[in-house]
C-alpha cells in the first residue's frame, strides 16, 4: 500500500499488486500488525509529528517486522542550501542522527538493526546545470580551503525492527562517575533536576563525586601559570594563534563570498545571453514565416496564369 495526503500523477504507473491510499502518516489507515515492512524515504522532515508517525509505524508493523526510513542531516550544507534555496521546502523537522533515534527509542519499541550515512546529491537542483555547478564550485573551494568536506553525512538510512516484547529502549542517564565515567543508575527528570548537584559515590569505583555551585579561585597567578602549561602543550589555542585562524577565516570568507558573487554574474550574463537569443529566434521565426507567405502568394499567381501562356513562354525562352 503507498500512502499520501494527495493522488499523484505517478500512482498510474503503480504495478498491479500496489494499492494507493489517501492518508496521513499520523493516522495509518491499516489493522494493528497487519503490515510486513514499512518504507518512509525522505518524508519524516515533512511530517507536522514525527512521534505520532513512528507510533504509527510501530502500530502497523507485525511483530519482528522492519522499517526502512531515510531521512535528511539538518545539520549537512546540503539541506541548508535547501532550506535556503526554496524557502524551507516543506521541511518542519529538523532530523539528526540522535533526534531520530531519540524519537525511535524515547516511544516505540523499533529497535536499529543498521543504518548508513548518505553523501550529498543536490538532486534537487534538477537539470539547472549553472546552479549545480555553483554548488559544486562551493563544495571544492571547502575541500581545499578548510578542508571540510561538505558532500559527507547529509542523511541517514535507517533498519529498524519491531521488538515488542524489548519495549521503549531510551534512557538518559542523570549524571556519570568524574574518575571512571560510569553512570550511576539514576534516570534524569531534565537539566533542571535538583538532584545533578548532589554528592554521591559511583557504584563501580567507590570514587566520591561532587560538583561544587562555585569554582574558588585562590590566586590569580596560579591561573595564569595553568593558562601558559596549556599554551605549551596545545600551541593552536593561544590568543594570537587564535587571532589568526580567525583572520585567516576571515579572509577565506571574503574570498568565497567574492567567488560567489563572479558566479552570480557570470550566471546573470548568460541568462542575459540566452534571453537576446531566444529574442534573435523568435524574430528570425516571424521572418521565415512572413518568406513562407510571399512564397505562397508567388506561387498562387503562377497557378493564376493561363497555360497557353505558360506554353508560349517556355517556346520564347526556348523551353520545350
Amino acid at each position: 500500500m503507498a500512502l499520501d495526503e494527495a493522488v499523484h500523477e505517478k500512482t498510474k504507473d503503480f504495478p498491479p499488486h500496489v494499492r494507493f491510499a489517501r492518508g496521513v502518516a499520523s493516522r495509518i489507515p491499516g489493522r494493528d500488525g497487519s503490515f510486513d515492512a514499512v518504507v518512509a524515504n525522505f518524508a519524516f522532515e515533512h511530517f507536522p509529528d514525527a512521534a505520532a508517525a513512528l507510533g504509527e509505524i510501530e502500530r502497523v508493523l507485525r511483530d519482528g517486522a522492519r522499517a526502512w526510513i531515510s531521512i535528511p542531516n539538518a545539520g549537512s550544507f546540503e539541506d541548508q542550501l535547501y532550506r535556503n534555496l526554496y524557502a524551507g521546502g516543506g521541511h518542519l523537522q529538523h532530523p539528526s542522527f540522535e533526534w531520530f533515534l531519540r524519537q525511535v527509542y524515547s516511544a516505540t519499541s523499533l529497535k536499529l538493526v543498521s543504518f548508513v550515512e548518505l553523501p550529498a546529491g543536490f538532486t534537487y537542483l534538477g537539470t539547472n546545470e549553472e546552479l549545480r555547478h555553483l554548488t559544486w564550485a562551493i563544495v571544492d573551494a571547502l575541500r581545499r580551503t578548510v578542508g571540510l568536506d561538505a558532500r559527507t553525512r547529509s542523511g541517514y538510512i535507517f533498519v529498524l525492527q519491531k521488538l515488542a516484547s524489548a519495549g521503549p529502549g531510551f534512557v538518559e542517564h542523570l549524571r556519570c562517575c568524574s574518575s571512571c565515567g560510569t553512570p550511576d543508575g539514576v534516570t534524569s527528570g531534565g537539566a533542571s533536576d535538583p538532584r545533578v548537584g548532589e554528592p554521591w559515590t559511583c557504584a563501580s569505583c567507590g570514587a566520591a563525586n561532587s560538583y561544587p555551585a562555585a569554582i574558588p579561585i585562590a590566586r590569580l597567578d596560579e591561573v595564569a601559570r595553568s593558562m601558559r602549561l596549556e599554551w605549551e602543550r596545545y600551541p593552536e589555542t593561544r590568543p594570537e594563534r587564535l587571532r589568526e585562524i580567525i583572520e585567516e577565516r576571515t579572509r577565506w570568507a571574503r574570498e568565497l563570498e567574492s567567488e560567489v558573487q563572479k558566479q552570480r554574474e557570470h550566471l546573470a550574463r548568460l541568462e542575459a545571453e540566452f534571453d537576446e537569443r531566444g529574442r534573435w529566434a523568435l524574430g528570425l521565426e516571424a521572418e521565415l514565416g512572413r518568406e513562407r507567405e510571399r512564397l505562397k502568394e508567388r506561387q498562387a499567381e503562377v497557378d493564376r496564369i493561363p497555360p497557353w501562356i505558360r506554353r508560349w513562354a517556355k517556346r520564347l525562352w526556348g523551353g520545350k
